[in-house]
């Protein structure tokens, strides 16, 4: 059965057929005025004609303004309708918490409502699925970013005086110390990278202290006056003894880790207190690294 052609083809002839590799549209003349379009397409040249042409009469014209009126209120019709993730993100507010399982049952398709979905239609049913994932990723990686920004413990996540201040679901106890804290490592780290390519004059600012279990813990902090300070990474060092050789090479280890991702001699200085073993770990530092200067500096109450 041959194709239905659109109702405006009444108006024109068409005098070449397209062809594959020679032109991606048939080329048409009106049978009013004898003009010649090509690249004929029914809703778009082809309707502007029909509206414009004096040939075919006011009427005419009139009627395929009316026509193409219509196309456009229904294409605005659709950009006006809610996107399917916002519509997710709708229902998901609506949501009233009564307890964990309540929101994965409200959330999530149960295996009989996936299977119908799937086999209606695979690709709305697996764009669905994304488009929620991608809400609730978002969410819980908000709620991970507030635990460690705020240092809140994360048992407190399994809480369900807790669990029941919010309508949708949290992250686990155990992806808010795993999945969740390595994503938002390698995403911190990577801007702190950002932020420190092509400053040179960089000084490495360290120091120890003692956590609230004893722990000795050393702060690495790379300085510039045309940025921000930026806090690299702390390291625990309660298995080594804190001599001036152990500091040295945990201080050189941190500038060969940082030039590494924005380029060799970006370092140029190391500021530390004045300890026996900090000054030790300054000679050691400068001779092997002759182009950064040390510099010790006192405590003050």
């Amino acid at each position: 059965m041959p194709k239905q052609r659109y109702p405006i083809w009444e108006l024109f002839v068409e005098t070449q057929r397209r062809e594959k590799g020679v032109r991606a549209h048939p080329v048409a003349e009106c049978k009013a005025c004898h003009a010649e379009l090509k690249n004929a397409m029914p809703s778009e040249n082809m309707l502007r004609h029909a509206i414009n042409c004096t040939e075919l009469g006011s009427e005419e014209n009139a009627r395929w303004k009316r026509h193409y009126d219509n196309l456009q209120q229904q294409k605005a019709k659709k950009l006006l309708e809610p996107s399917q993730q916002a519509a997710d993100e709708q229902s998901y507010a609506s949501l009233h918490l009564r307890s964990p399982s309540t929101v994965n049952k409200r959330l999530f398709d149960s295996p009989e409502s996936a299977r119908h979905s799937a086999r209606k239609s695979p690709r709305l049913a697996a764009a669905r699925r994304a488009a929620r994932k991608n809400v609730v990723d978002k969410k819980k990686l908000r709620v991970a970013m507030a635990f460690y920004a705020t240092g809140i413990p994360f048992r407190v996540v399994e809480d369900p005086f807790f669990r029941a201040m919010f309508d949708y679901e949290l992250p686990s106890r155990r992806q808010l110390a795993g999945s969740l804290l390595d994503r938002t490592y390698e995403r911190d780290k990577q801007l702190a990278i950002e932020a420190l390519k092509g400053k040179g004059n960089l000084a490495l600012v360290t120091d120890g202290w003692s956590n609230t279990s004893g722990d000795s813990i050393i702060n690495f902090m790379f300085v510039n006056p045309r940025c921000p300070a930026v806090f690299w990474k702390s390291v625990c060092t309660a298995a080594e003894e804190h001599s001036g050789e152990n500091i040295a090479n945990a201080i050189l280890s941190t500038i060969i880790e940082l030039e590494s991702f924005i380029g060799e001699g970006a370092v140029s200085a190391v500021v530390t207190d004045n300890a026996r073993n900090m000054k030790k770990a300054w000679e050691l530092v400068t001779k092997e690294r002759n182009a950064i200067v040390a510099r010790v500096v006192e405590h003050t109450e």
